[in-house]
């Protein structure tokens, strides 16, 4: 069992739809949970056996001694954008407009939160100099957004693709999908984002089926590479179509553009993940915090 709670993570969909994990040799079964936090809640309570989902994860549940690992990078862009609600574009033009102001976020303590904090940090603002909010991912951050109910909010891709195209005077404050920005913000040009990561205990217990998953998401990111994204999107269930079909397809363009090659974890990725995702209290609490422990490229290369 897969669990999967990002809306434009993609690919396992794919690869079931195109049989790639049944031609690796794995019978999988797709778990749509609520959201990116409910994936991984379903993943320790042993309800699913992998996560597709951000590697951040497996460093924010270190300090809890959980320890869970990576075993193949999919995304080496986060695609999370901090955007200002149409009515706030006048009043709210930097980053440091925001003291006081209310930002809305997916989940406490998950990845929106925590770059929402890195990317405040890079203003000289803290976290509590603003009133953070959860609206949830998606259509319902977009919601918040342009009915007022926050002053800015954390947004992925499609989010903000369906937000600029019904609200054109939306403002973006934040926007690290360049290679340019991703380094700016960042501080490295491939960061870890999507990816397949389980528990350790699970990938030691099933190397054959972790070897067959790795092999299935590889085989359709090739496929994803050589497609039109139009093709790509008309492979897709029902569930990835917003009713904006372009709006649709440029989140789809977006996606594949920050798929690994692969698979492998890049050089310098889990230490920036660290900087931005884990702060000194996470540290203080796991004194041996061992990035080495939270990916491994067995499996990818297993494939080769």
């Amino acid at each position: 069992m897969i669990a999967v709670g990002v809306q434009e993570f993609f690919p396992p969909f794919l690869a079931q739809e195109l049989g790639h994990f049944r031609d690796a040799g794995v019978a999988v079964a797709i778990e749509v949970a609520a959201g990116g936090t409910k994936a991984v809640e379903a993943l320790m309570g042993g309800s699913s056996d992998v996560v597709y989902g951000n590697y951040e994860n497996t460093l924010l549940r270190a300090p809890e001694g959980r320890r869970l690992r990576a075993f193949l990078i999919s995304s080496l862009k986060p695609g999370i954008l901090l955007a200002v609600a149409p009515a706030q574009a006048d009043r709210i033009r930097r980053v440091e407009d925001l003291k006081g102001a209310t930002v809305g976020i997916g989940s406490f303590g998950g990845p929106f939160h925590r770059t929402l904090e890195h990317f405040l940090s890079l203003h000289g603002l803290k976290i509590s100099d603003v009133h953070v909010v959860v609206v949830g991912n998606s259509a319902p951050a977009v919601t918040a957004l342009e009915h007022g109910k926050v002053d800015a909010g954390m947004l992925n891709r499609g989010a903000y693709n369906m937000l600029k195209r019904r609200s054109p005077g939306a403002r973006v404050l934040v926007d690290p999908r360049s290679r340019e920005e991703q380094r700016r913000v960042f501080g490295v040009e491939e960061l870890p984002s999507a990816s397949l990561f389980a528990r350790e205990d699970w990938l030691a217990g099933h190397p054959v089926e972790a070897s067959a998953l790795a092999r299935g998401i590889l085989t359709t990111l090739r496929w994803i590479r050589e497609h039109p994204i139009e093709e790509v999107a008309a492979r897709l269930p029902e569930r990835f179509r917003s009713g904006d079909r372009e709006a649709d397809l440029e989140t789809m363009r977006e996606v594949a553009d920050s798929l690994s090659k692969d698979g492998l974890m890049p050089p310098g990725g889990p230490e920036a993940v660290a900087r931005i995702f884990t702060t000194a209290a996470d540290r203080e609490r796991e004194p041996n915090f061992d990035l080495s422990k939270t990916y491994t490229n067995e499996f990818v290369r297993a494939v080769k």
